[in-house]
């Protein structure tokens, strides 16, 4: 078929809003199959919004961060340009902080299917595989009443995507779609051909703080460590959770005395493969988790060994094939021993970073883009869309919807 004309909505970079830098370089990746016409962005507003265009991207701003009414923004936009597949870049809380923005965004796919658009959907998280207790999110019943009720109209899109397969287990059974599947998350740029050399002693923690992502065991576990004589320093680069305004400026006025400890806050994304290649260890310290870990991702790529909670979701990852060693939460004795182990152990932490690093070049960016085009090929001309061992494709479809909820 000729090139595609795919609209993809999502923040976008120079946004920092939630899922802009996956976007861009899933866009990249994209247009460089050579199977694609045009991407057009809908974009958010705001963060320094440009509307731009190379003849194969362009860039729309049209709706905001917040605003219930994404998908209205989105299809008044969308209409004008012909396009033939209109690509939702979603996790559940994308498009703003409020809950009418959260139910607003999730349902969006629905109503532009409804206004007649073919529709792909990415979902990063969902509701049923995160422990609320945990995440810090003040749910109440009826907002997870709507978070289903949301979370269930994703079923009318042509095609859902999942970056967890479980979550495609869950979709099929609890709320009965047929039409998901699990597409890798893909890397953030190419990954290194071999682990860095640095001189052992950083170890790196980085993301979004506060709510379910907690330094305060990494701290106590690293100031343990420094006390017994272990040269060891602690990055932490990032920025507060969105649920958990003044976290790290609070961590920071606590612990001003540590010598060895540093608060980055924001790293721009040209900063973060010298930041990531410069760490002996990167620690991942969830109580749970909202959806697949970009961070993790970005330590296997940069060939850095991972430390990561016992938590269920990070077990699924290894049984995945990416590779870490884990300490039982939040206990920062268990994570103090597992750190001096890894920094113990030279040999142990190559070979973890090797083979994250295989993980790694096996779902470069490249390889998910060209198994998106398969399948926005696929329900575009309305052929069957492939199942496991086609040629070319990653990615696989849940089982068959159990009756019942």
């Amino acid at each position: 078929m000729a090139g595609l004309r795919i609209g993809l909505v999502s923040a976008y970079p120079p946004s920092t809003r939630p899922l802009s830098e996956y976007a861009g370089h899933l866009v990249t990746a994209l247009c460089a199959t050579g199977r694609v016409d045009c991407v057009t962005v809908f974009a958010d507003r705001g963060d320094a919004a440009i509307a731009c265009g190379d003849g194969r991207r362009q860039v729309i701003p049209c709706w905001t961060f917040g605003s219930p009414l994404l998908a209205a923004s989105v299809i008044r936009a969308a209409r004008p340009l012909k396009l033939d597949a209109l690509w939702f870049n979603l996790h559940m809380t994308s498009a703003g902080n409020t809950k009418a923005s959260w139910f607003g965004g999730v349902c969006a796919p629905a109503i532009a299917r409804a206004a007649g658009f073919k529709v792909i959907v990415t979902l990063h998280n969902m509701l049923g595989m995160t422990d609320l207790g945990e995440s810090g999110v003040d749910a109440r019943p009826w907002d997870v009443a709507a978070a289903h009720v949301a979370t269930r109209s994703l079923g009318y899109a042509n095609a859902v995507c999942t970056l967890r397969p479980e979550y495609v287990s869950l979709l099929a059974s609890r709320y009965r779609m047929r039409n998901v599947f699990y597409m890798p998350h893909g890397t953030l740029g190419p990954p290194v051909d071999s682990p860095p050399r640095n001189d052992g002693t950083r170890i790196l923690a980085f993301g979004h703080f506060g709510s379910y992502k907690r330094l305060e065991p990494l701290i106590e576990a690293v100031g343990t460590l420094s006390r017994a004589g272990n040269p060891i320093r602690l990055t932490i680069g990032g920025t507060d959770s969105r649920h958990s305004p003044g976290y790290l400026a609070g961590l920071e006025r606590r612990h001003r005395s540590m010598a060895n400890l540093e608060f980055l806050g924001y790293v721009a994304e040209q900063d973060v493969p010298a930041l990531f290649e410069s760490a002996a260890l990167c620690v991942l310290p969830y109580a749970t988790m909202a959806g697949m870990s970009g961070v993790a991702i970005l330590a296997a790529m940069h060939g850095v060994p991972i430390v990561a909670s016992d938590i269920l979701a990070f077990r699924a990852l290894e049984r995945d094939g990416l590779r870490m060693r884990r300490f039982k939460w939040p206990d920062p004795g268990s994570l103090a021993e597992t750190i001096l182990t890894l920094l113990s152990a030279p040999d142990e932490r190559c070979r973890l970073a090797r083979e994250n690093l295989s993980f790694a070049h096996a779902q470069r960016m490249s390889s998910v883009a060209g198994s998106y085009v398969d399948l926005i090929e696929a329900v575009v001309s309305g052929a069957t869309i492939p199942r496991p061992g086609n040629a070319g494709s990653c990615w696989r479809t849940g089982p068959e919807p159990r009756k019942g909820l």
